[in-house]
């Protein structure tokens, strides 16, 4: 029987922050994946994303203080287009269901997908999802906060019994993770026609690093971020205009180990109105020949400074 492929199709890195106190405040929740998406699973297995494709569930805190978050497998209320709400919470395993994470820090974990052995799902297509929410610390008093931060999984079933390709994932798993520091850049002082480098507020620029034990070939692209899951700042205006987004090269290839600076710039469009709110922005990078992981810088632009003190809150 000629085994069928296991492609990881797209990791897709996203930070979310679900109220509006905690946009003006940088705080919240981050995950390194929004979205996960893998084809020809096989039924009757429990699929592990860190063996098959080196993606542990990593979670990311930008509070001042611990936080408990509180992970939950759920049935998205609307599938993506295409695809069936996974009909149990089961069918995703997160190995916590709870986790406190330091201030600033960030907490690793297996996820498993558990497909039922039944022939009736073979070639279908299903989404899930998991919510990360915070509950707070009970050490911590004051606590104010709750927070949702929500990832999807999308994956296929092989249309026919693929123990073989299983077997080989397994043995051989999809390698293609990278990190992008900062994962959110804000310019500021743009005015109309104004040319501006995308750095980080460090003043240093946002870099990749290539975490898999191969060197990869990354390719970098700006995207409108109607089409991807990725929520703006509220007010934001969501930016279409992509060739405004400057590469010096759209093609990046880096060591095992290695980190790069990204050499891009942003033109402010000449007609842009601020006062209709600040500007939004998407850069995809995609890593290896068939775009297996895939991670998305945003960027903002502001007319004037946008200045935050010791505590992370906007001045």
């Amino acid at each position: 029987m000629r085994k069928i492929s296991i492609l990881a199709l797209s990791a897709v890195l996203a930070v979310a922050i679900s109220c509006q106190a905690a946009e003006k405040e940088k705080i919240g929740l981050t995950s390194n994946y929004s979205i996960i998406e893998l084809n020809n699973l096989p039924i009757g297995h429990t699929i592990s994303m860190s063996q098959i494709a080196k993606l542990p569930l990593v979670i990311g805190n930008r509070f001042n203080i611990p936080v408990f978050v509180v992970i939950t497998s759920r049935i998205p209320p609307q599938a993506k287009e295409g695809y069936e709400a996974v009909p149990e919470t089961n069918w995703i395993i997160p190995d916590l269901t709870g986790v406190t994470i330091a201030a600033h820090s960030k907490a690793s974990m297996d996820v498993k997908i558990n497909i039922p052995k039944d022939k009736a799902l073979l070639g279908r297509k299903f989404h899930a999802s998991i919510l990360l929410t915070t509950a707070g610390d009970p050490s911590v008093k004051g606590w104010k906060y709750g927070l949702g931060l929500g990832n999807n999984i999308l994956f296929s079933i092989a249309p026919k019994p693929n123990e073989e390709g299983l077997a080989e994932v397994n043995k051989n798993p999809l390698d293609t993770a990278f990190a992008l520091y900062p994962e959110r850049v804000d310019l500021t002082n743009a005015k109309p026609g104004k040319r501006l480098k995308i750095i980080g507020q460090d003043g240093k620029p946002v870099t990749i690093t290539n975490n898999s034990k191969q060197r990869q070939l990354y390719y970098l692209s700006a995207v409108s971020a109607d089409k991807t899951f990725l929520r703006s700042d509220t007010g934001a205006q969501i930016r279409e205009d992509v060739g405004s987004i400057v590469l010096d090269d759209d093609q990046m290839e880096i060591d095992p180990e290695q980190t790069l600076p990204l050499k891009v710039q942003l033109d402010v469009p000449k007609d842009v109105d601020f006062k209709k709110g600040h500007l939004f922005y998407v850069l995809s990078i995609k890593s290896g020949a068939s775009g297996s992981a895939e991670k998305y810088l945003q960027i903002y632009v502001w007319p004037g400074e946008r200045q935050l003190n010791k505590s992370g809150q906007k001045k």
